[in-house]
């Protein structure tokens, strides 16, 4: 199992998520992929595993795009990925840009909100979040 359920019912701690991002970003290579949108993006730290700089440095992606409505998170991705002129962040919210995107998207990362963030927020926590609903799936802690 990807993401442990606890007894419960909702999502336990996981582990760093590099590994399944490495392996995102190799395979994204070996099909000769294009494009990127990263929704939720920020420079979270660790355990979010910092996805728009993987992507950015180990992609050959010609076009990342890094998406979130916090003009704070969308700053960080500037600063953090300054020196990859294929990487645009931009202040949205995901569905809308993602409804009035026309070109195709390669590969379409949702990030999930980190604790603090949701706490800040005033959102439930990450570990307080139902199970995704039957047919779908989650590749994050792999």
């Amino acid at each position: 199992m990807l993401i442990r359920i606890g007894s419960n019912g909702f999502w336990q701690p996981r582990a760093l998520p590099t590994r399944s991002l490495r392996e995102t970003a190799r395979l994204f290579n070996q099909i000769n992929s294009q494009t990127i949108i990263e929704i939720g993006s920020g420079i979270h730290g660790r355990l979010a595993g910092d996805n728009i700089l993987t992507w950015a440095r180990r992609t050959r992606a010609n076009r990342i795009i890094a998406v979130d409505l916090d003009e704070t998170r969308i700053r960080e991705v500037k600063e953090a990925t300054s020196q990859y002129p294929n990487v645009e962040a931009i202040i949205a919210e995901g569905v809308r840009y993602l409804a009035d995107f026309s070109s195709t998207i390669d590969l379409l990362y949702l990030v999930p909100i980190p604790r603090a963030r949701c706490l800040a927020l005033g959102e439930r926590k990450p570990t307080e979040m139902p199970l995704l609903p039957r047919g779908t799936s989650s590749t994050a802690g792999r």
